[in-house]
């Protein structure tokens, strides 16, 4: 009896205090994971019609145009003539899951620059974002990325004869954010799955040459792993600044040797 008195008494103890718990929790929750400050370019979230973001790096800007649908540029490549749009829709929407995605287009108008008759990439990812416990998400990405030249000159051969290059590759992605009411801790991870190159090329008989090689976990891609801090100043403006290893020296932004930087900011309007 005097046991059972005591657990009876410790319940009814708690009855008052466990909803006020999860109250905060929830409350707590929902002030940090905001549509404000998720993180857009890593997570299956959209913005909303009208809405909008612009971000300082390359100039990328981002429209809400229709529920759950939202189109984006980058500014900057356009003053190299190098035309690119891209559309992201959110395809499952769930408290439990949301998934998009977004497809664009990189066209060089301009192609001489680059001695090539025709120059242009398609990306496109797939993104997953499943929410853990309060105030985390994990966010899954499968990118796939086609690069085409056209015309070309051999320089491997040292002739001035035209090649054709194709190149596809797939990378999975998966990111671990951490929300709080002032933005969000991120880290971040990419591992290359798969580089397929094909390249036509005539021979100095007017025959086409053929080089086809597929490149399986990263023989020439590389993998990466990047810690960083997305921090939110009002509702509008938010700045992010990461630091990260790869384990091969990226080109041009790609990193600075093997020591990458995520360096941006973002105003949302």
């Amino acid at each position: 009896m005097k046991r059972s008195t005591l657990i009876l008494a410790a319940l009814v103890a708690l009855l008052p205090i466990t909803p006020a718990r999860a109250q905060a929790q929830d409350e707590a929750t929902e002030s940090a994971l905001t549509e404000r400050n998720r993180v857009l370019d890593i997570s299956a979230e959209v913005l909303k019609p009208k809405e909008m973001e612009f971000a300082l790096f390359w100039g990328h800007l981002g429209i809400g145009v229709l529920p759950r649908v939202q189109l984006s540029a980058e500014l900057a490549p356009f003053l190299i003539t190098l035309a690119n749009i891209s559309a992201k829709g959110q395809l499952v929407d769930l408290p439990q899951l949301k998934v998009s995605l977004e497809a664009g287009i990189w066209y060089l108008v301009a192609s001489k620059v680059v001695n090539a008759d025709l120059f242009f990439s398609v990306p496109v990812a797939l993104r997953a974002t499943v929410p853990l416990a309060a105030g985390f998400e994990l966010h899954l990405a499968g990118k796939f990325s086609w690069l085409a030249l056209r015309g070309m000159p051999d320089a491997f051969s040292g002739r001035d004869t035209p090649r054709d290059t194709d190149t596809r590759t797939f990378a999975a992605q998966v990111t671990l954010a951490r929300y709080d009411s002032s933005g969000a801790f991120y880290l971040q991870g990419t591992l290359p799955v798969l580089t397929n190159a094909h390249a036509a090329v005539p021979n100095f008989l007017g025959r086409i040459d053929v080089v086809s090689s597929d490149m399986i976990l990263g023989n020439t891609d590389a993998w990466s792993v990047l810690l960083g801090r997305d921090q939110a100043f009002g509702s509008n403006f938010h700045v992010r600044l990461g630091i990260g290893y790869r384990n091969k020296p990226g080109l041009f932004t790609e990193s600075i040797d093997r020591v990458m930087v995520d360096l941006n900011g973002y105003w949302r309007f």
